[in-house]
């Protein structure tokens, strides 16, 4: 029987692949009998080691997977155990590489002008046995050419890299180096960023403009004509041995959701709000019919791929691992303190009451502020500052931009995840916030959060009367407020802010 455990060290199996000259000593790294490695591998039964099926894909379509049998599949692992120690990825590509994934992705086209995204077609398909061949047969493995062809053989099925194999993430990483490299060669060329996760390429930039070379549009109008790859990409994928994916090559510029890898990136990685009105729409349900019923609507309307459980088996633990993978999906992403996904667990928390450790975790950071300060910076030093002071004397806590966003933060995401922690937000609002931007889109964030009736809103209001009435002519949907004016005591309107938590 053959094992899955690789008894000598990769080390030791890689030094007997390099030194081999014939076939049989893959078997002996492999810890596998030659002829039982021939008989997987050309026995009559050798076209049934892969078990084809198609999953649907997220933008329509389905994603044809050709998953390993057992045999093959161990020494699948086997072999990536000593394949995998030598490949160093480099900083621009993130699939399947540890400590990167599609967050990492993400973070490389924040905030920029335009994000190009170009999809490859057939991307393992378009790697045959002779290409694997020829990547083991160099660096950084170095294997003779007889090692190579059964290694390589192994490897790929119907000379194609089979998705669906353990090995095939890293095969494909080295053998798009070329690619990598004539892209990278273009993004230092055009002075803009590139990144890959498996077949999705990314390229990005702060300039206005993009270079003919890399997109162009057929047609007048850049809004409304068809978008083509410009010669220079054409080339570089072309010489590559790739095609592009000519229905997948888009780009996106502020105003509209910028994505990439599935992400949102116009001011951080964010998941869409489809997702998350996706998710809220489960536990809806799951809320409304209960766990069970809600669990086959769910797998009759939404499920991509049917579970095969007969519906009188069903007992509702399908039902909440896409609810809790989907609540994980948005921590990952977001952050553990993120006010989205800590909302989630806190409805989660009334719903199920066996729910996972992070949800219970995350139930308890909610509200973690009673009040949320915004203020124009001009006001921190007299009129912020001292509330939050004589507020920590009252045992009260509030959050003050200068206690916790620091250096490399993301300042939108901080302020967001701040206002959705918070009880009530407390608006300073005077000459200083009126006129400035920033401030004035932090009052109007939280008068709509208070129309949702998600947050309360208490103003404070700073200047003589005729100057608050002008505020209020500039803000009419807080002018039925009961504000609180400021005199220059932050202990009165701290004492008057306490009073609302002990109110019912």
């Amino acid at each position: 029987m053959l094992s899955a455990s690789l008894k000598r060290s990769p080390e030791e199996a890689l030094a007997i692949l390099r030194s081999a000259n014939r076939g049989a000593s893959a078997a002996d790294a492999l810890e596998i009998p030659e002829g039982q490695l021939n008989f997987i591998l050309y026995g009559a039964n050798s076209k049934k080691n892969y078990k084809k099926f198609s999953i649907p894909k997220k933008r329509g379509g389905h994603r044809h997977i050709t998953a390993p049998g057992k045999s093959i599949n161990i020494l699948h692992g086997k072999l990536l155990k000593i394949l995998s120690p030598l490949y160093l990825a480099p900083k621009w590509v993130h699939g399947f590489v540890d400590g990167k994934g599609i967050l990492t992705n993400a973070i490389c086209h924040t905030k920029r002008k335009w994000v190009l995204n170009i999809d490859l077609e057939d991307f393992y398909g378009s790697i045959n046995f002779g290409r694997v061949r020829g990547i083991l047969q160099n660096k950084p493995w170095n294997f003779p050419d007889k090692v190579s062809s059964v290694l390589a053989q192994i490897l790929t099925f119907e000379n194609k890299l089979p998705q669906g194999a353990r090995t095939s993430p890293l095969i494909s990483n080295v053998i798009a180096r070329s690619l990598d490299k004539n892209m990278i060669s273009l993004a230092k060329k055009h002075k803009i960023t590139y990144s890959r996760y498996a077949d999705d390429l990314t390229f990005s930039s702060t300039l206005k403009s993009v270079p003919a070379n890399i997109a162009t549009w057929v047609g007048s109008n850049p809004f409304t004509g068809n978008l083509e790859p410009g010669n220079d990409i054409i080339k570089a994928v072309s010489d590559s041995g790739f095609k592009i994916n000519s229905s997948k090559f888009r780009i996106q510029f502020p105003g509209t959701r910028q994505e990439v890898t599935g992400l949102t990136v116009n001011q951080f990685p964010n998941v869409s709000r489809d997702f998350v009105r996706k998710i809220r729409c489960i536990i809806h349900e799951w809320k409304v019919k209960g766990l069970c019923p809600a669990e086959k609507w769910y797998i009759a309307n939404h499920a991509k791929k049917k579970p095969k459980i007969p519906d009188d088996k069903l007992n509702g633990q399908y039902l909440k691992n896409v609810v809790y993978g989907h609540i994980a999906y948005i921590k990952q992403i977001r952050g553990e303190n993120d006010s989205i996904f800590l909302k989630l667990c806190s409805d989660m928390a009334l719903i199920d009451n066996k729910p996972p450790e992070f949800i219970v975790l995350g139930k308890g950071k909610l509200n973690m502020f009673d009040f949320f300060l915004c203020h124009a910076s001009e006001d921190k030093d007299a009129i912020a500052r001292p509330i939050d002071e004589a507020l920590k004397l009252l045992s009260v806590k509030s959050f003050i931009d200068e206690n916790y966003i620091k250096l490399g933060d993301s300042f939108v995401k901080k302020i967001n995840d701040a206002m959705g922690r918070s009880k009530y937000i407390v608006a300073i609002i005077s000459t200083n916030s009126i006129k400035k931007s920033w401030p004035l889109a932090e009052i109007n964030a939280a008068i709509a959060m208070d129309i949702a009736n998600k947050k309360k809103i208490v103003p404070i209001m700073v200047g003589t009367k005729e100057e608050i009435d002008l505020f209020l002519t500039d803000l009419p949907l807080l002018s039925d407020r009961l504000y609180h004016p400021w005199d220059g005591d932050a202990t009165k309107a701290a004492k008057a802010l306490a009073g609302l938590l002990a109110s019912p």
